[in-house]
């Protein structure tokens, strides 16, 4: 169950009465109430926010964008392939065999959908 960002100050108003009491009154877990309060000490008013659910978006760094879109300029190559060419563990031929990036899977996926480009296979 969400609860608001205001439901949430409510409950942990201090001095007002133990958590106990509030949890009680209010319908909630204890821990939910402890857990509130400790990010409301930590980070404020912001970190009794709603976060959205799912994956967290991936930074991209500028320099695997440069290098992913270069070599998507030289051959056109689906996002796994390109992965695989671009991972510690196979050369680009042409390419010295140390010239590897840290590029994630995810993060190749992000930069294809960044700019559009047909990252599914053809058959």
């Amino acid at each position: 169950m969400k609860y608001t960002k205001e439901f949430k100050l409510r409950c942990i108003k201090i001095g007002e009465c133990s958590i106990g009491d509030t949890a009680k009154d209010k319908n909630v877990p204890k821990q939910t109430i402890s857990r509130w309060i400790k990010l409301h000490r930590e980070l404020g008013h912001q970190g009794l926010e709603n976060k959205t659910p799912g994956v967290k978006k991936k930074l991209i760094s500028p320099e695997n964008e440069e290098k992913v879109l270069n070599l998507w300029a030289e051959r056109k190559r689906s996002a796994y392939k390109m992965f695989r060419d671009l991972s510690k563990k196979r050369s680009i031929p042409g390419r010295d065999k140390n010239n590897h990036s840290n590029v994630s899977k995810r993060e190749v996926y992000e930069i294809y959908k960044k700019h559009h480009l047909n990252y599914k296979e053809i058959y």
